[in-house]
């Protein structure tokens, strides 16, 4: 048989290359893709045959080897693109180098801000800094025995008491002596004459700490040592002289002054009054540059109502007082100075931090209460005023119904019947002794106490309100008093009326039935009249009054805080001339604005069950049953109940 022609086709031959024996690999369609050792089915078969690009391709390809899987890589190509993959991420690194740093630095300056705030001794002892510390002798914290005010945090546990020796408030303070980085010196400002103006004493406070006081736990002493001014007196070489005879060891002294009303005056220092209790300290009032007079015009002084440790001992210099830190030996607390010492850290220390809402506040209510009964108490001229209105009222009262019914507060679900009570004999029956529940109360904030809700137009809230609160709660009151009676018509309540304007008062008379209210503008004597707001309550406008005015208008406000919420009426001691039995009688109820600092106090006048009733876990008053009724906010803000008003 002949041999075959070559192939003419120039296109094909050209693709041939020379190769050495043996090393032809088969060219298929097959092995382009990898495929030189994979079998192929009659169906792949016939549709190659059928395509025509197999025939311009050379059917043999030199190859350096057996090619399967890959054969088409490119080592070459994706060096390349490797090499351009590491040139995008660097190129990308270059531009984003300022930020990374940036968060590096950043993350760095938050972490010693931290520990700058949390301990800042650390920082001192690491760059070298000598810490304040070691000047005063390697100062330790105090750490005051907790009394009676922490057990009712911790119910569960059981604490010593505090130590009773009269020098032990300052026994573990940091001596200062030779060491003028602590001495806290007026004359840097200009402070001259003491004791200062509540005003230098913020300033001077915002001065050592900032805005806000930071630092330990409330009563705790850092290890950067604490600041005071300095002493003429040495505690420890006075310590057997007699009390008379020496500067109180420590003490806490609230200062009066002519920027605060009385109420939010009186709600602060009843809880600073609390504290010197609880750190064992002796308590002054100061009323140097107060606006109203002088305290022994309302209230006995507190030396005797409180003594504290050292009974009789000497009220420290004025020069001496100190409004920051809370650890000076002689502190002085004002409402301007309020903002750094009744914040937060009084919360965490004093309320229970076991409780929900309004329940966390139990043991400052438990604080100002007790303050409230025993460290003020009115002076011999208040207590006939109060004595008067009460006798008055109960004669009202006595006009009013035909039996007088008295339910005993501590025990509302008791039956006690129905008391008679002929109005010749009033004054002289005992059954008043368990304290009459005859009465509604309505304190009315006008002046400059507004609203904050949108609801009343961010202005005074209705008078309707007030009435309503009364209509609503009094039978209540009233059918728990007379658990045994099937039927029973329901008498009007009678109603004590307070405000700063008298014009609220006429119109709240209106929104009851004829002669079932009582105040002091009506109530028909000229010694209790006189002592009726002449204008609604702005402190600037106040101010202008003259200083006989100026009394007689608290004066007037102390009587309204006794009859709203049955303050100073629990001894049952008062002469006849102070209103005898008739002055323990106590309200029903108490109706108020919460934004007033009337209506905070007025809470304190009862106990906490009576005031909020049986409080749910969650801080939900009992309104059916609850003595303090709040008619702004309506339970919508939580706590509903605050102690006082922090001045910022």
């Amino acid at each position: 048989m002949p041999r075959p022609a070559p192939l003419n086709n120039s296109a094909t031959t050209s693709a041939y290359l020379p190769v050495r024996d043996g090393e032809i690999t088969p060219r298929t369609p097959h092995s382009r893709s990898g495929r030189a050792e994979e079998a192929y089915t009659d169906i792949e078969l016939d549709e190659l045959r059928n395509e025509g690009s197999s025939d311009t391709q050379p059917l043999l390809q030199p190859s350096d080897g057996y090619r399967s899987h890959g054969d088409d890589f490119d080592s070459h190509e994706h060096a390349r693109a490797s090499q351009k993959s590491r040139l995008k991420a660097l190129d990308l690194l270059r531009t984003r180098v300022g930020l990374v740093l940036g968060c590096v630095v950043a993350g760095v300056l938050l972490f010693l801000s931290v520990i700058s705030y949390k301990a800042p001794e650390t920082l001192h002892e690491y760059f070298g800094v000598t810490s304040n510390a070691t000047a005063v002798n390697d100062t330790k914290s105090v750490e005051p025995e907790p009394t009676t005010l922490d057990a009712v945090v911790l119910p569960n546990e059981t604490f010593s008491e505090v130590e009773s020796s009269p020098s032990a408030a300052i026994s573990t303070m940091p001596s200062m002596e030779n060491d003028d980085s602590h001495i806290i010196d007026y004359s840097k400002w200009n402070y001259t004459d003491f004791p200062l103006s509540s005003l230098e004493y913020d300033h001077v406070c915002y001065e050592m700490v900032g805005a806000v006081m930071s630092g330990p736990a409330y009563w705790d002493v850092g290890k950067m040592g604490i600041m005071d001014t300095p002493h003429k007196d040495d505690p420890e070489k006075d310590k057997d002289k007699p009390f008379k005879e020496r500067i109180c060891s420590s003490s806490i002294t609230y200062m009066l002054d002519k920027y605060t009303g009385l109420s939010q005056d009186l709600a602060l220092l009843v809880q600073a009054a609390a504290m010197a209790r609880d750190r064992n300290k002796t308590f002054f009032v100061l009323d140097t540059r107060w606006d109203r007079g002088k305290w022994s015009n309302y209230f006995l002084d507190v030396r005797d109502t409180q003594p504290g440790p050292e009974p009789g001992c000497l009220p420290p210099p004025p020069e001496e007082l100190a409004p920051c830190p809370r650890l000076a030996r002689h502190w002085v607390v004002t409402a301007r100075t309020s903002r750094f010492h009744f914040g937060h850290k009084f919360e965490d220390k004093y309320a229970n931090s076991y409780a929900e809402f309004l329940n966390r506040r139990h043991p400052i209510f438990n604080m100002g209460r007790e303050s409230l009964h025993t460290t003020l108490q009115l002076n011999s001229e208040m207590k006939r005023l109060v004595g008067k209105t009460r006798k008055l009222l109960s004669s009202k009262l006595l006009e009013q119904h035909s039996t007088f019914h008295l339910p005993n507060l501590d025990t509302e679900s008791s039956s006690e019947g129905q008391v008679s009570i002929e109005p010749e004999n009033s004054d002289n029956n005992p059954s008043l002794l368990f304290g009459g529940t005859s009465y509604m109360s309505i304190h009315i904030r006008r002046g400059n106490k507004h609203s904050l809700w949108q609801e009343y137009n961010y202005s005074n809230v209705p008078l309707q309100n007030f009435a309503d609160a009364v209509h609503k709660q009094w039978p209540n009151f009233y059918l728990r008093a007379h658990p045994n009676t099937t039927e029973v018509t329901i008498p009007d309540p009678i109603v004590y009326l307070a405000s700063d304007d008298r014009q609220a008062i006429w119109n709240m008379t209106e929104l009851f039935a004829k002669d079932t209210t009582f105040s002091l503008p009506t109530s028909g004597h000229a010694d209790l009249a006189s002592l009726a707001s002449t204008a609604p309550y702005v402190q600037q406008e106040f101010e202008k009054l003259s200083v006989d005015e100026r009394i007689r208008n608290t004066k007037g406000m102390v009587i309204d805080l006794a009859m709203l919420a049955g303050l100073w009426s629990d001894d049952g001691t008062l002469s006849e001339e102070e209103g005898g039995i008739a002055a323990t009688l106590k309200p029903d109820a108490v109706v108020c604005t919460e934004s007033s600092n009337v209506c905070r106090i007025a809470a304190m006048g009862f106990e906490w069950a009576q005031a909020f009733g049986n409080v749910s876990k969650y801080g939900d008053v009992e309104v059916d049953r609850a003595r303090w009724i709040e008619v702004e906010d309506h339970n919508r803000v939580a706590p509903v109940w605050l102690p006082f008003e922090i001045v910022v």
